[in-house]
């Protein structure tokens, strides 16, 4: 009796770790931190999903100072992504991003 191929059905969403993600990143934009907000440093990561067309369609902070998390959630909304192939088929991406800020001080004069 013949061997009948078969087919494994495509999920629509998997995991994939930050640094694959980052690979498909083709527009980011960083976040603005209000004036007296900029002087702020820490790390935020944030769980997001990617949809079949590239663009974040879900994000939510995990880590991090609340001021933070704002403005790296309001970037991260516009960042878009090459679509994600699982065997030619865009599939929707489950990940994670960190984003670190150092605050920028001003340099005293003399």
């Amino acid at each position: 009796m013949p061997f009948a191929a078969q087919t494994v059905p495509i999920p629509n969403r998997v995991r994939a770790p930050e640094d694959v993600l980052a690979r498909h990143l083709v527009h980011r934009v960083e976040p603005v931190l209000a004036p007296e907000e900029s002087h702020a440093e820490g790390t935020v990561v944030l769980a997001i999903v990617v949809g079949k067309d590239g663009k974040v369609i879900q994000v939510r902070g995990i880590e991090g100072d609340p001021k933070l998390v704002q403005s790296a959630i309001k970037a991260v909304r516009e960042w878009r992504y090459e679509p994600y192939l699982l065997n030619g088929t865009p599939v929707e991406i489950q990940s994670q991003v960190t984003l670190r800020f150092r605050g920028q001080h001003k340099k005293k004069q003399s």
